[in-house]
């Protein structure tokens, strides 16, 4: 589980933040036969764009697959770490979106990620009210860990 937290950690922070300026993109420096087993997941991936987090010994890469822009992250062998994408609050499993409805009723859904992390599926959401912003891990089954929370910043009126 924790595994699954770090990773959630790591591929939240990329994902939302999809500029990031110390994972630069790399233009010919990823081995062929790295990019050859990430085409064997995703066949028809277009647009892609390899960066190097040199220090986690991992690639993310941002592509379209069918139509959806994705993040996968890639170890130096080839295999698929984690993937994610964003996805809309009416396509969530009935439990996923229950658990939304039952515990951060009083929240705004900022964003929203499927994310598969070491073969499991999970859902990532960015809360927020009034008071604080929350990620929130949900999985398949409904239940939820909140990986980060943040007070929210108030503007003083005049």
């Amino acid at each position: 589980m924790k595994q699954i937290l770090v990773a959630a950690a790591l591929l939240l922070s990329t994902f939302f933040t999809m500029a990031n300026s110390s994972n630069e993109p790399i233009k010919d420096n990823v081995n062929p036969h790295i990019k050859q087993e990430f085409n064997k997941k995703f066949p028809s991936a277009q647009y892609t764009v390899w960066s190097n987090m040199s220090s986690e010994g991992l690639y993310i890469v941002r592509f379209v697959y069918h139509a959806e822009t994705m993040i996968a992250y890639v170890d130096v062998d080839g295999g698929i770490i984690a993937t994610a994408r964003t996805i809309a609050i009416d396509k969530l499993p009935f439990t996923v979106n229950q658990t939304l409805i039952d515990e951060y009723s009083g929240f705004e859904t900022r964003e929203s990620m499927e994310l598969v992390l070491h073969g499991e599926l999970n859902y990532l959401f960015v809360v927020e009210n009034a008071k604080v912003k929350l990620t929130v891990l949900i999985n398949g089954s409904g239940m939820a860990r909140e990986m980060k929370k943040e007070k929210v910043k108030t503007v003083n009126k005049l």
